[in-house]
């Protein structure tokens, strides 16, 4: 299928408020990148001040439930039986950092996102204490830089998109970034892609990505679940934006737990 591309404010392109919220995003989650849902959000008239401020309130909540997010995720995993290949045979340089920030970045994006649903919908969580030995400031990571998909070659590209096509949230129309960023390594992606296709593709994992949507709003002491996949009529476009991203996060949080396992 053909990836949508949705509109973007690109972080060389970005200036005034919209480049500050962007070196907040970046120092928040102690990654060199700001997110495509970021991005995208800064081309929705005051979608990203909105949005960045109310995450930001919650920060520490949100950086408190990643472990939470990470351990569900593995339960999750380990209960169907989801397993992947290593992407650490054969080793290469800054492949490590590449998977260990968009693994930090999509549970940071995936609770945001759950946040940022529940808020529009009117659900806020309770006063938020940060537990003893609470340390916020994430390690800093270096990935390399990300390429552009269009210089990839036409071999690679295919691979990204069968990736970016098997999952359950492939009719987002959203490219994960991550299938790109692995196009860095071809040899890496050509062993990886058949098997992480059919795991994508599996009622296993369609199944573990549902209970990650439904469940994860628990993590960040929200009652309810706020809308993950279907659209309510006449949809405003930042709930669109935060629906459909959620849902293809969602798939990524828990492909990349997969990838990142010891084998």
């Amino acid at each position: 299928m053909a990836m949508e591309r949705l509109a973007e404010i690109r972080e060389e392109d970005a200036t005034g408020d919209t480049a500050v919220l962007y070196e907040q995003i970046r120092a928040t989650l102690g990654t060199p990148v700001v997110n495509y849902i970021w991005r995208h959000l800064a081309t929705i008239e005051g979608a990203l001040p909105w949005c960045w401020t109310t995450v930001a309130e919650n920060a520490p909540r949100i950086q408190a439930a990643q472990p939470s997010l990470r351990a569900f995720s593995i339960r999750l995993l380990v209960e169907r039986g989801i397993a992947t290949p290593s992407i650490w045979r054969p080793r290469r340089r800054g492949l490590g950092d590449v998977v260990a920030s968009y693994n930090r970045g999509n549970a940071w994006n995936l609770l945001s996102m759950t946040l940022l649903a529940a808020a529009r919908a009117g659900q806020h969580p309770p006063p938020f204490t940060p537990p003893a030995g609470f340390h916020r400031a994430p390690t800093p990571l270096s990935p390399p830089p990300y390429p552009n998909y269009k210089d990839l070659r036409p071999e690679v590209r295919e691979n990204i998109d069968i990736l970016a096509a098997a999952g359950p949230a492939a009719t987002t129309g959203i490219r994960p970034s991550l299938w790109v960023h692995l196009g860095l390594w071809p040899d890496v992606l050509d062993v990886i892609t058949p098997r992480v296709a059919e795991t994508l593709a599996s009622a296993s994992f369609a199944g573990a990505h549902a209970l990650l949507l439904r469940d994860s709003p628990a993590l960040l002491e929200l009652d309810v679940a706020p809308p993950a996949i279907k659209a309510p009529p006449r949809e405003a476009p930042i709930d669109r934006a935060i629906r459909r991203f959620r849902r293809r996060i969602a798939e990524m949080v828990l492909i990349g737990v997969a990838l990142a396992a010891p084998q």
